[in-house]
């Protein structure tokens, strides 16, 4: 078929969006119609990362993208043409299902999920970051004129805890806007496929569970059940909160929508605990060294070199430091380090946290804060390496967060005392062993 064949006006309309309109263009295809002026680089955009799909996706029918269509007399503001998914919406036949339905349903969703999050990508994470936060903060000022000063200040906050969760979460390619809109089903209730990815993007798995949380639980149950990851709720509503802020710009010139969005907002809002975080992360600087040497002394003694930090402050290597702190107090620090500056292995360096400061979460969060740095920073894998014996406590934090671990008898200071391991945890690609190269560590300990 030409573009000239098209005319919208003899084709079956099948839905509306705030920037498209849908129609039928024959039995296997539809025509998505732009309505504004950012619809044409929209769809290119979605033309471009449709392409991380395609071929990839095998647990259910999805619209593959056959055209983009510039603006012209015909379509101003542009147009495309992709598969039609046929079925029925969940919205129009969600309360005819039975509870296996449902439950089968959830499964369903599941499995595309983990299809989907797992196809490799190597987005920029803190570009990501910086987006998202860029675009909260436009909502909230445009959503000052309309709410109360407490909402407004409880909602600065909720974007901090937003901050926090991104920075401490993996990212993956989502479908950005699983609504029961989006999600289709035969007339029988069985699942027959996922339309309209144009909110796909490489963000927070906890996006695709946002509608359903307060949608249907049966389904958001076993969606959550079935996932390859384990969810938190609470997640996943300050994510749907995000998703109702972000949307707030689509729909203000609608006096219904606005109120119904103003008043989900309240309602989520209120749903939101906020905690103030006790544990801070402070860049290691020749302000703070002194609180930095005091732990770092008293928890490795045997060391006699602070060669690590000297690079870190006249930036010599890829490196970061950190002193923690809980309730102001100095507890822990942490950092790491690129081992050959190849951009491939980050090791963690001068990690410790003071007994008094124990068993209370900190080299937890501590190791979660690293591995999510230089996840962001494109690393394959993140090694720690340690005395089995000396540190065996610590054995047991990197047994639950590192994928596996090796011992180390690389024929220097460390590997002849039999006792060191190395702890790797693979943060994209495949599993590849350290095996036993020499880690270099001579000059940084005295007589083991």
């Amino acid at each position: 078929m030409n573009l000239s064949d098209i005319e919208t006006n003899g084709l079956k309309f099948l839905g509306s969006g705030s920037a498209s309109d849908v129609y039928l263009l024959d039995k296997d295809r539809v025509v998505v119609v732009g309505k504004r002026d950012d619809c044409f680089a929209n769809y290119q955009a979605l033309f471009k990362k449709s392409k991380l799909v395609d071929g990839r996706i095998t647990t259910a029918r999805y619209p593959r993208i056959h055209r983009v269509i510039r603006p012209c007399k015909k379509f101003p503001f542009g147009a495309m043409i992709e598969d039609c998914v046929q079925g029925v919406e969940l919205r129009k036949i969600a309360p005819s299902l039975t509870e296996k339905q449902k439950q089968e349903l959830g499964k369903r969703l599941a499995e595309f999920l983990n299809e989907l999050h797992a196809i490799e990508f190597k987005g920029n994470k803190q570009e990501e970051i910086k987006t998202n936060l860029q675009k909260f903060d436009r909502s909230i000022n445009l959503l000052s004129d309309y709410l109360d000063n407490k909402t407004i200040k409880k909602l600065a906050k909720v974007r901090e805890k937003y901050d926090n969760l991104m920075k401490s979460k993996e990212f993956c390619v989502t479908h950005g806007d699983l609504n029961a809109g989006n999600i289709m089903l035969t007339k029988d209730g069985e699942f027959a496929g996922i339309i309209d990815f144009g909110n796909m993007e490489y963000y927070l798995p906890e996006v695709e569970f946002a509608h359903m949380l307060f949608y249907d639980k049966i389904i958001y149950n076993s969606m959550t059940k079935n996932y390859s990851k384990k969810l938190k709720d609470d997640d996943v509503a300050l994510i749907e909160l995000v998703m109702r802020i972000r949307h707030f710009k689509n729909i203000v010139n609608f006096e219904d929508k606005r109120k119904e969005c103003l008043k989900n907002i309240r309602e989520l809002t209120d749903k939101i605990e906020i905690k103030d975080e006790k544990l801070k992360f402070y860049v290691v600087t020749k302000k703070n060294f002194d609180d930095v040497l005091l732990i770092k002394h008293k928890l490795f003694p045997e060391s006699n070199t602070d060669r690590d930090y000297e690079k870190h402050f006249k930036k010599l290597s890829k490196c970061n430091y950190y002193l923690i702190k809980e309730d102001g107090k100095s507890c822990a620090t942490i950092g790491w380090y690129d081992f050959d500056d190849k951009n491939r292995d980050a090791f963690v360096g001068w990690f410790g946290v003071l007994p008094e400061f124990q068993r209370r979460g900190v080299g937890t969060k501590a190791l979660e804060f690293i591995l999510n740095e230089v996840r962001a920073k494109g690393y394959k894998f993140l090694r720690v390496y340690t005395d089995k014996v000396v540190n065996y406590a610590s054995t047991k934090l990197y047994d639950k967060m590192f994928d596996f671990v090796e011992d180390y008898s690389y024929p220097d200071k460390l590997g002849k005392t039999h006792n060191f391991v190395v702890y790797t945890k693979v943060l994209s690609g495949t599993k590849e062993k350290w095996n036993n190269r020499p880690l270099n560590e001579d000059d940084c300990y005295g007589d083991l």
